[in-house]
């Protein structure tokens, strides 16, 4: 149920369709972005191959993750004097990016056909987004 309130979220942001950023009055929960990740994992339930599906998304999961908390590292350097609410040693994002990129490249090695298909449906909602 997490990924419902990204969808509501990145609605009110204004980058997913405003619907999703509804609200039900009664139980104040996203109901639109439910119904939208009830659909979404209803469609991932027709892949023939459950390992295939994971290969698909933990390939693209982990990449995003890696780059997310690289920028970590890249703000430290870059702009150390900005106020942060919490300070991690920079050995704990470091190590955590190099395992990311462990995982992805492992990920390609070993099913590099499944890792280009879920590369090519990410690439595929970039002219969606613009």
């Amino acid at each position: 149920f997490a990924y419902s309130r990204c969808f509501f979220v990145g609605a009110r942001d204004g980058t997913l369709p405003q619907v999703l950023g509804m609200v039900n009055v009664k139980y104040l929960t996203p109901l639109p972005a439910l119904i939208f990740n009830c659909m979404m994992a209803l469609l991932m339930l027709t892949a023939s191959d459950i390992q295939q599906l994971i290969n698909y998304f933990s390939f693209a999961t982990w990449m995003f993750v890696g780059i997310a908390v690289s920028s970590l590292v890249y703000l430290r350097w870059k702009k150390p004097d900005l106020p942060r609410p919490f300070k991690v040693p920079i050995v704990i994002p470091i190590a955590f990016v190099i395992m990311c990129a462990f995982l992805v490249v492992c990920s390609i090695w070993s099913a590099p056909y499944e890792c280009l298909i879920g590369a090519v449906i990410i690439i595929s909602g970039i002219p969606v987004y613009f």
